[in-house]
């Protein structure tokens, strides 16, 4: 079971990557620009930020994400971490792929009016103003697939004299941003063992797709499994389609909302327990902090009531916590709560788990 669900997250983290090299922007790039841009190529350090009055940095944005924007300089070898409210301005002739906190994409130069808070966008066929703080993820044209990744993993180990306790906690995340479209995927494990208690093992993953649509409102797909021995759970696959609005997306938080329909097929570790399919509405929301000093949240609530198991509703409640480190390593605090007021015979309500690990993140 744990091969095949390895198997699933490599393929779909695959497909990814195979669509993430034929995603296109919003509009084509002229000759001019690409000539432009193998230029750039060259020249790369000809992107100037503006900090204050006094303070001016020239170099190449590497990208702005989670309010972090990344420049490299001529004159350091590791690249600059700003955070994007301390920048007062910017220059730069860079083709981008722009995000906005209203949910528009758009292919343009950014470049800041002089004297106010706003700045340029120029796509080639539209020029607008807009206001500096409402940007929340830059990105060059025709940077790489590697430049769109991000993925991390972490392991946490307990070792005690007292009953030979042994215990492994392990999880893995990628992600990807196109234009229009994000996915990502995860997967997590606990393994434990100690005299003369059975040992115990818990894994689950995610693989998720999300489409961005105007003013804020999104579709979403996405399918989850879990083992866990506390519920007698041998694999429960979930998969849920769905839409949802963000009532906050800026580029320090958000806070969004989500509706659907999910089907639910469940196997059990014991073989009396006939096996379970049921069709199901679900609600919930999700709320991120990209960053309090070098710290991290993220949460989400999803409640799941059946239709074709009348009275049955089951619930899971996710909340990390990370914290960043230097070279890219961080500590993460994981907390996750499954219910089901309608459980297999002789199985618990609900499970839990609380995990603090070390990790390293590429970015």
């Amino acid at each position: 079971m744990i091969k095949k669900l390895l198997l699933i997250s490599f393929f779909f983290l695959l497909i990814s990557g195979v669509n993430a090299q034929s995603d296109t922007i919003t509009r084509p790039v002229s000759k001019k620009e690409l000539k432009n841009l193998k230029k750039h190529k060259v020249n790369k350090y000809v992107d100037t930020i503006f900090l204050d009055k006094k303070n001016i940095m020239v170099g190449e944005i590497k990208s702005m994400d989670q309010t972090i924007l990344t420049l490299k300089t001529r004159y350091s070898k590791s690249d600059f971490k700003i955070k994007w409210y301390k920048v007062k301005g910017i220059r730069s002739n860079t083709l981008f792929i722009i995000s906005l906190s209203d949910g528009k994409r758009l292919t343009s130069t950014i470049n800041s009016i002089k004297g106010t808070d706003k700045v340029l966008l120029e796509s080639g066929v539209n020029t607008f103003e807009e206001d500096i703080n409402n940007i929340i993820y830059l990105n060059p044209v025709g940077e790489s697939f590697k430049s769109r990744l991000n993925a991390s993993f972490d392991i946490g180990i307990t070792l005690t004299k007292t009953n030979n306790l042994r215990q492994l906690t392990s999880s893995a995340y990628a992600g990807y941003i196109a234009n229009r479209w994000n996915s990502s995927g995860s997967f997590s494990s606990v393994f434990s063992s100690q005299d003369d208690i059975e040992n115990l093992r818990r894994i689950d993953g995610d693989l998720s797709f999300q489409w961005v649509l105007p003013k804020e409102w999104f579709l979403s797909s996405n399918v989850t499994f879990l083992s866990n021995d506390e519920q007698k759970l041998r694999l429960r696959t979930t998969f849920r389609v769905g839409a949802g609005y963000y009532f906050k997306h800026d580029n320090s938080a958000y806070f969004g909302a989500l509706s659907g329909l999910g089907y639910n097929n469940e196997n059990y570790s014991d073989i009396s327990i006939p096996n379970k399919n049921s069709i199901e509405f679900y609600f919930g929301g999700g709320f991120k902090k990209y960053k309090i000093g070098d710290l991290g949240i993220n949460t989400s609530l999803i409640f799941s009531p059946s239709f074709t198991e009348w009275g049955r509703i089951r619930t899971d409640l996710k909340f990390d916590m990370k914290y960043d480190l230097p070279l890219d390593f961080y500590i993460n605090t994981n907390f996750t709560y499954n219910f089901d007021n309608k459980p297999a015979e002789g199985a618990s309500k609900d499970d839990y788990i609380f995990t603090t690990s070390f990790g390293w993140e590429l970015k």
